[in-house]
């Protein structure tokens, strides 16, 4: 029983050591010109198949390994942004 009970410890340790080096990149999406938050947009992380879509309030979260990524939004109607130098400490 003391084995198990130590060998799950073991464990949960080294899942918490492997999320040390993840982030997020967190934001809201809005029309700064007509002043509106913009629900449903796609937002990925160019080069991978990491993405995600805007909530209805134009919030989007991603978890992520630390590094610099291009960030790319795309929205129908509106013209496709890249971000590029986003670092995830």
């Amino acid at each position: 029983m003391k084995t198990k009970l130590i060998l799950v410890l073991i464990l949960c340790l080294l899942f918490q050591f492997s999320d040390a080096k993840k982030g997020k990149i967190v934001g809201v999406i809005n029309d700064a010109e007509a002043n509106a938050i913009l629900p449903f947009a796609n937002v990925f992380i160019k080069g991978t198949t990491t993405g995600t879509t805007s909530e209805c309030e134009g919030e989007y979260v991603f978890d992520v390994e630390a590094g610099t990524y291009t960030v790319v939004f795309s929205l129908i109607g509106y013209e496709t942004l890249e971000v590029s130098e986003v670092t995830v400490k």
